[in-house]
């Protein structure tokens, strides 16, 4: 049998009343138990707490033999577990799914699954061999660098603005300062010398 409307009001109010009072001593030694809970989540597990308290209202019976706050306490304990393992996987998921076509737009840029497939035709090194950088020396300097940052050293060498090859490259500052850095960097152009 459920709790009769004035019991639901008195528990409601000893775990909501007085600033929630009743609820945050109830969750503050469950939360530090689980361990790894920052200070700002605190009101995320709080919240997850009413939660869990308005439905254990409803469906507690009392005809069970346990006490509510037993009943209620297991349930927000599973609820924490659940979260923690909720967060905790989130990052690590991966979408599988059925490859449909090579065609098939992969990215926000519109780069097509074929495109990202691995070639053993490198651009770059063709683009060396027609500008005529192919001296041993060059060839260590350029080998130093990252695709990114060939690509950044190419453009300027083409004239491009730092606002184009940004655009083009689709990087944001930071990567083109530290492409730049790099790029000038004295263990990498010291092979030049």
């Amino acid at each position: 049998m459920n709790m009769n409307p004035e019991k639901k009001d008195r528990v409601l109010s000893r775990y909501c009343g007085n600033g929630m009072e009743g609820l945050r001593k109830l969750c503050n030694p469950l939360i530090a138990r689980l361990g790894g809970i920052t200070q700002a989540d605190y009101d995320d597990f709080y919240s997850i707490a009413l939660e869990v308290l308005s439905q254990s209202v409803e469906r507690y019976d009392e005809n069970t033999g346990c006490t509510f706050a037993a009943y209620y306490i297991g349930n927000v304990e599973r609820r924490y577990i659940n979260e923690l393992r909720r967060r905790n996987t989130k990052g690590r998921r991966s979408e599988y799914g059925m490859v449909d076509s090579l065609d098939r737009c992969v990215g926000e840029d519109g780069l097509r699954l074929a495109d990202t497939i691995a070639s053993d035709f490198d651009v770059f090194d063709e683009v060396m061999e027609h500008e005529g950088c192919n001296s041993d020396s060059m060839m260590i300097y350029l080998s130093r660098l990252s695709i990114i940052q060939r690509a950044v050293l190419i453009m300027m060498a083409e004239g491009y603005s730092s606002d184009e090859i940004k655009e083009a490259l689709a990087i944001d500052a930071r990567q083109y300062r530290e492409s730049i850095a790099a790029i000038r960097a004295y263990e990498n152009i010291r092979v030049l010398m």
